[in-house]
């Protein structure tokens, strides 16, 4: 059985090459996905060095397996789309759902969830 990490990275400069070290040492297998958040901080630049097998999701380079959002449900692939990909705040979400930023936020956790278990689910 294979391990599925999946890290939320949001302006981790200072830590993520630590990070990233910790779980490759992890004797197990494992696979990392790694998803940027909207960094500004140089986060990606490091996630381009340590690219070696550990796929990420950010908006120049998305490294998602191949048709794994397509497995998702449409209302999780559209919330997955609007924060990741056109990189909306919470707030312009929820403008675009017509609803609060609060229900938004649950609503981009709920497709982070559902991804994940569809990462795992590749994994075994």
């Amino acid at each position: 059985m294979k391990l599925s990490v999946v890290m939320p990275a949001y302006n981790e400069k200072k830590t993520i090459r630590e990070i990233v070290r910790r779980v490759l040492e992890v004797p197990v297998e494992k696979e990392i996905v790694i998803v940027d958040d909207g960094s500004t901080d140089g986060t990606r630049d490091i996630l381009r060095e340590l690219d070696a097998g550990v796929p990420r999701f950010d908006d120049d380079e998305p490294l998602v397996p191949s048709g794994l959002l397509d497995e998702l449900a449409p209302h999780h692939r559209e919330v997955l789309a609007l924060r990741f990909f056109e990189e909306l705040s919470y707030e312009k979400v929820a403008e675009r759902l017509e609803t609060t930023e609060h229900a938004a936020r649950q609503r981009v956790y709920r497709a982070m969830q559902a991804l994940r278990a569809k990462v795992r689910f590749r994994a075994t």
